[in-house]
């Protein structure tokens, strides 16, 4: 999907800028420049541009270590109360391939297992490839265990839903997939949920500041999208809007 985004919008002229962190954001009124971190994290580079979308995750915004943060000059003001307003959760997800399904229908879906650290879990429909999900303070801990331990889960929870020998998983298994988006220093969190009290926070977070910065992504979806790709594409799409118009009556 990423690379089809890319494709897309490299057709459209745009020229993507990978391996470049961001630092900070000096800005004002149609000025901003944006200072960022070389290829390999070699050298410092400066762009300048008129207005800026803003488009990192919600746990980046938050981010008040050196370390992946980035500096808003001036700050952001009242902005920063929407940010802080809204929260990260944490999500462990694995994805395990087989060399032959072990289930007995061969795309059932979703099963749901309430007892179980990894509860909820999906087929993938054309592949031997079963994905498990967990949410909230259960993926956290289990997320602080690490990822052999999140395999290892993993394996026994699946065990215990087919009710067959862990072993026969293991010797089954072919490959797995896992990252933790908690500890990544470009995420610092699965997805972004509203608290209680801030039930307005997603829309306020949205409102461009002084037709120059714009923001977009899933924490900024205010009609219930908050947490899915469609949420942060079409919060996309309508921050790219507001910047044209905007340069339209400059």
């Amino acid at each position: 999907m990423i690379q089809w985004l890319a494709e897309r919008v490299e057709n459209r002229g745009a020229v993507l800028l990978c391996d470049r962190p961001v630092r900070q954001v000096k800005w004002k009124n149609r000025i901003v420049e944006v200072t960022a971190s070389g290829p390999q994290g070699k050298g410092i580079e400066r762009y300048t541009v008129d207005q800026l979308i803003v488009t990192v995750p919600l746990g980046v915004l938050q981010c008040s270590t050196a370390e992946g943060r980035i500096e808003f000059d001036p700050p952001l003001g009242a902005k920063s109360e929407a940010i802080h307003a809204l929260a990260m959760g944490s999500v462990a997800k694995i994805t395990l391939e087989f060399s032959q399904p072990f289930w007995p229908v061969e795309d059932f879906g979703f099963v749901h297992a309430d007892e179980e650290s990894l509860p909820t879990w999906w087929s993938h429909g054309k592949l031997p490839r079963l994905t498990g999900w967990s949410g909230g303070p259960v993926a956290r801990s289990l997320l602080a265990r690490g990822p052999e331990a999140v395999l290892a889960e993993a394996v026994n929870t699946l065990a215990h839903v087919f009710g067959i020998k862990s072993e026969r998983i293991r010797q089954s298994l072919a490959a797995s997939w896992f990252h933790d988006w908690t500890q990544d220093l470009f995420s610092r969190g699965a997805y972004s949920y509203t608290p209680a009290g801030a039930i307005d926070a997603a829309s306020e977070l949205a409102k461009p500041v002084q037709d120059t910065l714009f923001f977009a992504g899933e924490a900024m979806s205010p009609d219930g999208n908050q947490g899915t790709v469609h949420g942060a594409l079409a919060t996309g799409r309508h921050a790219a809007r507001r910047l044209v118009q905007a340069r339209s009556i400059k």
